[in-house]
């Protein structure tokens, strides 16, 4: 059994813990004003009073000095929390004003499809602003957080109020390209598959083109996106008979100017070869001259051996002009 001092020594081994505990939570309080976290400090008050009243076994002496204390502190924190709260209201004030004057400039900026971009840029940086707070493009930092609840409010509903109207105007600026380009689309069909589907590319080209810069509803981008890429890939289909249509002709063509050379060139060694004939043919005819047996023979041979030389010359003509026809094609081939 513990005798009467052992339990007096283990009473006040017990109210100096608590103590301590109430002391632990004073310092804890001192820092939640210090840092400003008014909402968590008054609730951590009335979590220490409830504590010093529960605890009835504290010394009237150490209540009264801890609730001294408390009572200072709490006089310490509504000052700070007074002068916080006046600049807060300044900052905030200077926020708000800043805000106000974004959402403005987003609504200024020219109904255009650049201009509602650069709109809906401005719109979504006040939104971050307001949400998770950063910097502007002029350099001021802004944190709807330390605003006013009055103040972020005010910009909340004037932020709405601008995203609806911008979102008005762009949906009227993303009906009106979508009409635009829709009429520039509908002639490009009928050339990708019966008309002319290099005018059907070029068109392509250019509508893509026109499209950058653009704004649209998802669902018209891709219908305008899916009937450009159906009509290219007919356009390229069909260029790509037309390119193989045109290669097999060329490669007739040359196939037929190499034979006409190879034609051109078998007939001139074949006139050469008559040639050859004619002037063994002469030379017989010369020889005989030697030793006519009358002058009516000689004039013979001499008329046919006039006659064939002809025929020689007529054949060396042809043959050059053969030649001539053969460097033509061969120029040609090379090209």
């Amino acid at each position: 059994m513990e005798t009467e001092s052992e339990q007096v020594e283990e009473k006040a081994i017990a109210n100096k813990e608590k103590e301590s505990a109430i002391q632990l939570h004073i310092s804890q309080l001192k820092e939640l004003a210090d840092k400003k976290q008014f909402g968590d400090f008054w609730a951590n008050v009335k979590e220490v009073n409830s504590l010093i009243n529960k605890t009835l076994s504290l010394s009237k002496e150490f209540k009264n000095a801890i609730r001294d204390e408390l009572g200072q502190i709490c006089d310490d924190a509504k000052e700070k929390q007074a002068e916080h709260k006046e600049k807060q209201a300044i900052s905030s004030a200077i926020m708000r004003h800043s805000l106000d004057t974004m959402i403005s400039e987003a609504l200024a900026f020219p109904a255009d499809n650049d201009g509602l971009r650069k709109s809906m840029d401005k719109l979504d940086l006040v939104l971050k602003l307001l949400k998770e707070g950063g910097v502007t493009d002029s350099g001021e930092t802004i944190s709807g957080n330390d605003m006013t609840h009055e103040d972020k409010d005010f910009c909340w509903e004037k932020w709405k109020d601008a995203r609806t109207d911008i979102t008005m105007r762009r949906a009227e600026v993303k009906a009106n390209n979508y009409e635009k380009i829709s009429m520039l689309i509908a002639p490009i069909a009928e050339l990708a598959k019966e008309g002319d589907p290099y005018r059907a590319k070029d068109a392509i080209k250019e509508i893509r083109q026109a499209m950058k810069g653009l704004i649209f509803e998802d669902y018209h981008y891709e219908e305008i996106n899916a009937l450009l890429t159906e009509n290219w890939d007919r356009s390229m289909n069909r260029i790509g008979s037309i390119k193989q249509e045109k290669e097999e002709k060329h490669k007739k063509w040359r196939s037929d100017m190499e034979a006409r050379v190879v034609y051109h060139q078998n007939q001139i060694e074949k006139n050469l070869g008559y040639i050859s004939r004619l002037e063994e043919q002469v030379k017989d005819l010369e020889e005989k001259l030697t030793n006519p047996k009358t002058v009516s023979v000689h004039e013979k041979i001499e008329g046919w051996i006039q006659e064939k030389k002809l025929n020689i010359q007529e054949v060396l003509e042809i043959n050059a002009s053969l030649e001539s026809k053969i460097k033509d094609i061969q120029g040609k081939l090379e090209e």
